[in-house]
């Protein structure tokens, strides 16, 4: 069948059916194909297979927004799996990456944690490494007053100065040396001056 002008179903449900054994196609040979739900709140669809398109939004007949659609990327309501690497940058330049078999992460740029109580937990059974392949490591507690430090083990470290939770001005180091808050405890031998020319000594 040839026809000229426009086809219109006045149906309430309409449909167009193939009950042929091959394949049904809807194709132009000049130009594009347009096809579109009219109306407003959910009769505004169209559903290819199970995939339920809204506009620019694609999901499904109980979850209509899965993803959004935009000239700038792609958005997506609820979990994305992946059973394939998960890279960010163009190919030879990532900036993130994960690798599915072992899910090694690198980071170009910084990680920044926005929650007030942060952490980062080790929860394998051998062993937790933080390091540099080139430079410094740096480790700093930001604030002023008694939120401007970091714990090491029981050790509180707050500026040059080492103590505890409760006391925290127990070491002091300078340039020229260390002062020590409190009582110093030593079960060695207690010398004061070079090996071999002490100006004081007290045997333990």
């Amino acid at each position: 069948t040839a026809v000229s002008g426009d086809i219109t179903a006045s149906n309430d449900a309409a449909q167009i059916t193939h009950t042929g054994t091959t394949s049904l196609a809807i194709s132009s040979t000049s130009g594009f194909v347009s096809i579109a739900g009219a109306g407003t709140g959910g009769g505004a669809y169209v559903d290819v297979e199970d995939v339920r398109f809204t506009g620019l939004v694609l999901g499904t007949a109980t979850a209509a927004t899965v993803l959004t659609l935009a000239d700038t990327g792609v958005g997506v309501t609820g979990t994305l799996d992946s059973t394939g690497d998960f890279e960010v940058g163009t190919s030879g330049s990532r900036t993130f990456s994960v690798t599915a078999g072992s899910g090694d992460t690198a980071v170009s740029g910084d990680i920044t944690a926005s929650n007030d109580a942060a952490q980062i937990t080790h929860t394998g059974t051998t062993s937790l490494a933080i390091s540099s392949t080139s430079g410094f490591v740096s480790i700093a507690g930001a604030g002023t007053g008694g939120g401007a430090y970091v714990d090491v083990e029981d050790v509180r470290f707050t500026g040059l100065v080492l103590g505890t939770a409760t006391a925290a001005t127990v070491l002091t180091l300078a340039d020229t040396g260390v002062g020590v808050t409190g009582t110093l405890d030593s079960t060695g031998d207690f010398e004061v001056g070079t090996s071999g020319g002490r100006t004081f000594s007290v045997t333990a």
